[in-house]
């Protein structure tokens, strides 16, 4: 069951990274895109982040998958309980994931 929740929501983050790297949106709106301060400042910043925000998103698509992969057999070995599993698949993994992305991306648009 874990496996398969697993492997729905690297997929899905998957369809998502991927489509957002062949549409990464041109012009600042407020529908979709990589969205703060700084990116949003110029239309320059804006096209920059959304362009290495959509590299990124596909690789922290494959990191969460990685580091969800190795929680999941830790689980099967019975190091970890499977309540604790789903918390570090489900947001923990993603959530530190993500907030990497933002770091990084926020650091290159400030030097920028």
């Amino acid at each position: 069951m874990l496996l398969i929740i697993m492997l729905l929501y690297y997929f899905v983050l998957l369809i998502i990274s991927l489509f957002y790297k062949l549409k990464h949106p041109k012009e600042i709106n407020g529908l979709y895109g990589y969205r703060t301060y700084l990116s949003m400042k110029t239309t320059e910043n804006w096209v920059y982040a959304n362009k290495i925000a959509s590299f990124y998103m596909f690789i922290v698509t494959h990191a969460i998958l990685f580091f969800s992969l190795i929680v999941y057999k830790l689980q099967l070995m019975a190091c970890l309980s499977f309540n604790f599993s789903v918390v570090l698949i489900a947001i923990l993994i993603p959530v530190v994931c993500f907030v990497l992305m933002i770091y990084i991306i926020e650091t290159k648009l400030s030097k920028k």
